[in-house]
């Protein structure tokens, strides 16, 4: 069996993950690998056997243990994982950081109404309809939530929201769809007016806006106003950011900052600068919603900024070393890899390296 299958198998195990299946694989691959693999010497028997056994006290504590895993352990203390590609994975990204996993973020928000009704959404299923007064709810298949509204006299404000560790996307009433990644959140009417189409943001928002020439789409942010049509959009405003950015893929955008206004066409990108500065430039505008296509895209970026996406993507404090010097690295990687993963990859710049420590991050040169 490869290496890499092996590995991801006692990562899971380690977790308590693993299948009765995939346990059974396991305790085959020990029990083939005892009778032809020499046990190395740089292995440390009494940590590991300490650990196997810790796991089982848990195990029978939850009343999940079973008589067959007894071969699988007797076998791995024999061996005592004998690969050294495992050894590295299991000591250096699971002992060392206390056995805490640090996943990556998932689909999750909360809807909130003005009348005070609150819907943790990770709670409705998948194909799930509800109704809150006038207002119907639907989770498609994809985990999308889809908001419909009655004509009303009472017209709700609805505010969607994502915790640390979270994303979610929502198709509006007028069949606008909007992707918001952790710590994001809209503000939006349950009927729009007759003139305009406005909600509000924080954090960042890709928006796929139906064309409505009667009604112009439009996205508040603090200190800007973007107006559209019918267009293609990514939003980045984050409060703890320097900068808020706004990146066109297709159509158009007029933005209206500092009382002037500013009109962008497709692959260009607006940095609003808080000391009132504004520039515009060219640049490959698929970067800028990679996050909403499941990955981390780096170019020439700040080593404090990537963190800040990390952090809020896998819901983990960051803390950088005093001696600390912020560089710019570039990199891709998949946003559903485990944050070691992603921490590996930075560290082959050989720039920067991390510490985890439960949920904390240290940065260090």
């Amino acid at each position: 069996m490869e290496n890499e299958k092996i590995k991801k198998l006692v990562h899971k195990y380690l977790r308590g993950e693993c299948s009765d299946e995939e346990k059974q694989i396991l305790e085959t691959w020990y029990n083939q690998q005892v009778s032809k693999e020499a046990i190395s010497d740089e292995i440390n028997y009494q940590f590991l056997e300490q650990h196997i056994w810790n796991k089982l006290d848990l195990e029978e504590s939850k009343k999940i243990r079973k008589i067959k895993y007894i071969p699988f352990v007797a076998a791995a203390l024999a061996l005592m994982v004998s690969f050294s590609a495992i050894y590295t994975f299991v000591v250096k990204y699971n002992f060392k950081s206390q056995e805490i996993v640090i996943v990556p973020g998932s689909s999750a928000a909360k809807l909130s109404f003005s009348d005070g009704t609150e819907i943790d959404l990770n709670e409705l299923t998948n194909g799930e309809r509800i109704a809150i007064g006038h207002v119907n709810l639907y989770k498609n298949k994809d985990g999308e939530l889809i908001y419909k509204a009655k004509e009303s006299k009472e017209n709700l404000f609805s505010v969607l929201e994502t915790p640390k560790g979270g994303q979610y996307q929502i198709e509006l009433t007028d069949g606008t769809k909007a992707w918001l990644n952790a710590t994001s959140s809209i503000k939006f009417p349950s009927n729009f007016g007759k003139n305009e189409r406005l909600v509000e943001i924080t954090g960042e928002v890709y928006f796929e806006v139906v064309k409505d020439s009667r009604r112009p789409f439009k996205v508040k942010t603090t200190g800007q106003l973007i107006e559209v049509l019918g267009t293609h959009f990514n939003v980045n405003a984050y409060h703890d950011e320097p900068n808020q950015v706004t990146t066109l893929l297709e159509g158009a955008v007029k933005i209206d900052a500092f009382r002037k206004s500013y009109l962008l066409k497709p692959s260009q990108q607006l940095n609003l600068h808080p000391n009132g500065k504004v520039s515009v430039s060219d640049v490959l505008a698929e970067e800028a919603i990679a996050w909403k296509n499941g990955v981390f895209q780096f170019s020439d970026e700040n080593v404090s900024s990537i963190m800040r996406k990390l952090s809020r993507w896998y819901n983990v404090e960051v803390v950088f070393d005093e001696r600390f010097v912020d560089k710019r690295l570039a990199g891709s990687i998949s946003r559903y890899e485990d944050v070691s993963k992603v921490l590996e990859m930075l560290e082959l710049t050989n720039t920067v390296h991390f510490k985890i420590e439960g949920r904390r991050i240290i940065v260090m040169q």
